[in-house]
């Protein structure tokens, strides 16, 4: 591979990190490992927090949140952000490969 390829298929890998692909990569990470995250309706959602109980253990409890984490809008605009950001880096891909 020729060093300019290199560079532009480089440039290319690096272009697709923006705000969006950061946020909507943070709400997969919580609906993975976590309780699921609040959208739209904070009483569909709970928190868990660990606290001690008089035995010394750990106690999980539940509380429910006020305000929810996410608008499902927002969340819906990110990803069509995303996937338009990621159609536009396959396409670019595809012009390196079938020079």
């Amino acid at each position: 591979m020729s060093e300019e390829t290199y560079q532009q298929l480089m440039a290319i890998i690096r272009s697709y990190r923006s705000a969006d692909v950061v946020g909507l990569t943070r709400y997969r990470d919580k609906r993975t490992h976590r309780v699921t995250p609040s959208v739209d309706h904070p009483e569909l959602a709970v928190d868990v927090f660990s606290g001690n109980a008089a035995s010394g253990g750990p106690l999980p409890f539940l509380g429910q949140r006020n305000e929810p984490e996410y608008q499902f809008l927002e969340l819906y605009r990110q990803a069509k952000a995303v996937y338009s950001q990621l159609l536009s880096v396959l396409l670019r891909l595809n012009e390196i490969i079938h020079v």
